[in-house]
């Protein structure tokens, strides 16, 4: 459900998951087909529409995902497609809203998390990542009494994940400056009741200086201001208080400029564990990727925003299978800073003296995963791997950047 408000924030996301050749009246024959991003390629997801219904206090209603207009079903037609494609509806319990987007517009994405990315970075991302037209998500903690989809007393509710729709930066009477988060919960109610909330006092003396939002959005607030009373699932809260209560952060980059696949495979020995296993780290894959800062960049220092990830190909999607995430392999992935006039793959003495520039800080059993980093352009070494050696599995790498990029696979000369 998260996801799903998420995309709307760019209503041509929408349009490209649902293909506007379709409805229920013009030449309609039962059917309706959806398109998701798999690994490079877009494809196509054809259902019935038959929905799953129950009775409930006398009237018969969807089980799951459902609008309050009585009249409107592309939400739960397009949830029965996610379903078909993942094997069934029980598969997508506790799914990820990161892996939803990338399903739905192949962008690339990542997860930040309280505690390890601080506030001001956490700010600028959001920033830089809205005018750039990334979507974003959050959580706030599980609850502590093990109660789910019920709101603290604050409004916010646990391990529910909320949209992103813009950041503000408000003037107050009394001439401070205030930075706030604008987020939309998906259930169109239950909402923020702290400070800069709907209809709070702050409103009445506040101007709103500036409003960064999606620089593809096509959603808007309504209202003729942000105070405007809405029951309506979005609200303003101040970027401190959401520093200190959020859970994480989840972003989806649009879209990788680079996009190239790779496997650990132990019949071409490439399947080298992690740095922690020297004698054979350097037999993993191996990419070589130049970065070069344009004028168009955001910031003008003549530096690059740089953002790589390793994507697994999915057990579940290969298999036909139920699988959790915990069944995906632990993967990292490190960025050294390639020697001088190198054209190919390092050896061993390399990594044993190089350091690299950005690390994942340890392997996680995740569908992606990803390295984010402000540097200098020139020729870098991605090093995507497995925990331990031995491991096989399929990866695509996707490279995220400002700027310009040229990247392909390096060959072993040695």
């Amino acid at each position: 459900m998260s996801s799903i408000a998420t995309l709307t924030v760019r209503e041509e996301l929408v349009y490209r998951v649902l293909p506007l050749d379709q409805s229920f009246t013009e030449n309609y024959a039962g059917i309706f087909h959806f398109q998701f991003w798999r690994y490079g390629e877009w494809i196509d997801i054809v259902i019935d529409d038959l929905l799953p219904t129950h009775v409930y206090e006398g009237s018969r209603e969807l089980i799951y995902l459902h609008s309050t207009t009585k009249n409107e079903f592309w939400t739960a037609l397009l949830e029965k497609a996610f379903a078909k494609l993942y094997g069934c509806y029980e598969n997508l319990v506790w799914g990820s809203m990161t892996e939803a987007l990338g399903d739905c517009t192949g962008g690339l994405t990542e997860i930040l998390t309280n505690g390890e990315t601080d506030g001001k970075k956490l700010l600028t991302i959001l920033k830089r990542g809205l005018e750039m037209g990334s979507l974003f998500g959050c959580l706030f903690p599980p609850p502590s009494n093990g109660i789910f989809g019920k709101a603290g007393s604050n409004g916010l509710v646990g391990a529910h994940a909320y949209s992103v729709t813009s950041l503000l930066k408000v003037k107050t009477k009394s001439g401070d400056e205030q930075v706030l988060l604008r987020l939309r919960n998906p259930w169109g109610h239950t909402e923020w009741k702290g400070d800069w909330a709907d209809e709070d006092y702050h409103w009445n003396e506040a101007e709103v200086l500036e409003e960064v939002i999606s620089c593809h959005a096509t959603y808007k607030k309504d209202g003729a201001s942000h105070s405007t009373y809405k029951i309506d699932g979005e609200f303003c809260m101040p970027f401190e208080e959401f520093l200190r209560l959020y859970w994480r952060v989840e972003v989806c980059n649009l879209s990788a400029e680079v996009r190239i696949d790779g496997s650990w495979s132990l019949e071409e020995n490439t399947a080298g564990g992690g740095p922690q296993y020297p004698t054979s780290y350097y037999l993993n894959p191996q990419f070589g990727a130049r970065f070069t800062v344009t004028s168009d960049c955001i910031e003008h220092d003549g530096k690059c925003n740089i953002i790589v990830a390793v994507l697994q190909k999915e057990l579940r999607i290969q298999d036909n299978v139920e699988a959790k995430g915990s069944d995906f392999p632990k993967i990292g992935l490190s960025i050294y800073r390639a020697p001088t006039n190198s054209s190919g793959a390092q050896d061993e003495y390399f990594f044993s003296k190089n350091k690299p520039v950005a690390t994942t800080p340890e392997c996680l059993a995740r569908r992606e995963l990803t390295v984010r980093l402000r540097t200098e352009p020139g020729d870098y070494i991605l090093v995507p791997c497995t925990k331990s050696p031995d491991f096989e599995a399929e990866f695509m790498v996707r490279i995220f950047v400002d700027g310009e990029v040229d990247a392909k696979r390096l060959p072993f000369n040695h």
